[in-house]
């Protein structure tokens, strides 16, 4: 299986399918999200986020170490040398192990996902973890308002003096964890040449030298951006510098 959920455990996206005896990166080179986001069809490049002063709208994911480094995965420093990444390690490993409790929420409130599926088919076992996936969301919307997390983070907005985040609302806002699953939009899709026939508008004269940002080319610009390691690393730092100017607040709900 792989997932995405947030700190409520609330799932945004779940892939199930693959052989048990896969490691996570086989996982990942079949799964839908993966071939979405180096496609650049997910996610939609509509909101944007700002860390340590630089604008992004391409979303990120927290990792353990086995993940490359994409720009669109976090993992922890493997070394980390410094006051400022200690205490990025701390806040990553500990929102990443989230998405590790999660499994162990859903063999405990399903005991169906806690037995072999040795003689079932695939299909079967792929509709069984999509019910308990559905299932699990609908108890978790039912339920969070009480999570000890949420109370944690209001508590925190509230010392802090910002009361009005403190909620953040139900919808997939935070970039590190709250993505669903694959769905159309984002990137540079517009064709150009088309505006001729319509209401009389000028035609659109392309530079020399510059392609029509087609499917492919969109494909090929996404592709080199999702897997930049320079992203990566500078997207880390960036992550360091916000979050040890507001350690106190940050690591709170975690002590």
């Amino acid at each position: 299986m792989e997932t995405v959920c947030d700190e409520n455990l609330y799932i945004w996206h779940l892939f199930v399918g693959c052989p048990g005896s896969m490691n996570d990166l086989n996982v990942m080179q079949q799964s839908p999200l993966y071939h979405a986001v180096i496609a650049g069809d997910w996610p939609p490049r509509s909101s944007a986020f700002t860390v340590n002063g630089k604008s992004r709208t391409l979303p990120y994911y927290l990792v353990d170490g086995i993940y490359p480094h994409y720009a669109f995965f976090i993992r922890s420093y493997v070394n980390p040398n410094t006051e400022k990444r200690k205490t990025f390690n701390r806040l990553q490993e500990a929102i990443r192990k989230d998405v590790e409790r999660l499994y162990a929420v859903l063999t405990a409130r399903f005991h169906i996902a806690m037995h072999p599926a040795r003689y079932a088919r695939v299909t079967t076992i792929c509709a069984a973890v999509k019910a308990v996936a559905i299932l699990h969301n609908m108890v978790t919307e039912l339920r969070r308002g009480g999570y000890l997390a949420r109370q944690r983070r209001e508590f925190a907005a509230a010392v802090s003096g910002d009361v009005g985040e403190a909620d953040g609302g139900d919808g997939p806002v935070d970039a590190a964890a709250g993505v669903g699953a694959p769905s159309g939009g984002g990137g540079d899709t517009a064709g150009y040449g088309t505006l001729a026939g319509l209401g009389g508008l000028p035609p659109v004269v392309l530079p020399i030298g510059q392609v029509a940002p087609d499917a492919f080319v969109r494909a090929m610009r996404a592709w080199k951006e999702v897997r930049s390691t320079c992203e990566h690393v500078q997207l880390r730092d960036d992550l360091a510098e916000d979050i040890n100017r507001d350690r106190g607040a940050l690591l709170e709900p975690y002590l």
